[in-house]
């Protein structure tokens, strides 16, 4: 059985009176002597136990960067059909992204999300193309 630093079981036990009662109550049911050796064996238990070989593998998120001095989005021109102005539109969007000091890791994605608010915000105030 592995040793733990008194620290770390300082710190396990570290809890509400609630969870405290009910370490107790399971130390007892389980023959451990006290629950200082009852926290042990439950990390113990913890650490030996691997995932299970069917879990999902979570990919690596992308880095959220600053928006880039020189962007330029590849659908500015399709939210003119859309009744707005592409070019205030895009100043708006990097007026505010620079204002907020916004982090995204997909700043195309991020454009277009802003002109769907901003087409919904226009209907929802009446002024919206027909």
């Amino acid at each position: 059985m592995q040793r733990y630093p008194e620290k770390l079981v300082t710190l396990a036990l570290r809890v509400t009176e609630r969870h405290y009662v009910w370490l107790r109550e399971r130390a007892i049911k389980q023959s451990h002597g006290n629950v200082s050796q009852f926290v042990r064996d439950m990390i113990d238990r913890k650490a030996g136990q691997q995932q299970p070989t069917g879990s999902p593998v979570t990919k690596p998120r992308r880095a959220r960067t600053l928006l880039p001095e020189d962007f330029q989005p590849t659908s500015l021109e399709q939210w003119a059909e859309f009744g707005l102005n592409p070019a205030v539109e895009l100043q708006s969007f990097c007026d505010h992204a620079r204002t907020v000091g916004r982090l995204t890791a997909d700043w195309q994605a991020a454009f277009r999300n802003w002109c769907r608010r901003s087409i919904a915000n226009r209907e929802e105030r009446g002024g919206g193309k027909s």
